[in-house]
């Protein structure tokens, strides 16, 4: 993890975690009744085993052959 502090200021930084749409859509979805902590938890820990499953899977998938390493790469031509 990075320290946003390391080029914003504490006061910014803290504003913007006011202002972050994930958590203000929380909010807002308990607020109205449409989505309870529980269902959050539920939810994030589904998430997280999907995640470890597609993690899982492509640490599991064939390398790409070495010669395809630069295939469909385009280099600007110089006058």
């Amino acid at each position: 993890m990075y320290d946003a502090e390391l080029y914003r200021s504490k006061q910014e930084v803290e504003e913007w975690k006011r202002r972050d749409p994930i958590t203000l859509l929380q909010s807002r979805l308990e607020e109205w009744g449409l989505c309870s902590p529980k269902d959050r938890a539920d939810l994030e820990v589904a998430l997280g085993a999907e995640i470890e499953e597609a993690v899982a899977f492509a640490e599991a998938g064939p390398w790409e052959p070495v010669e395809d390493l630069t295939k469909d790469v385009c280099t600007p031509v110089t006058p």
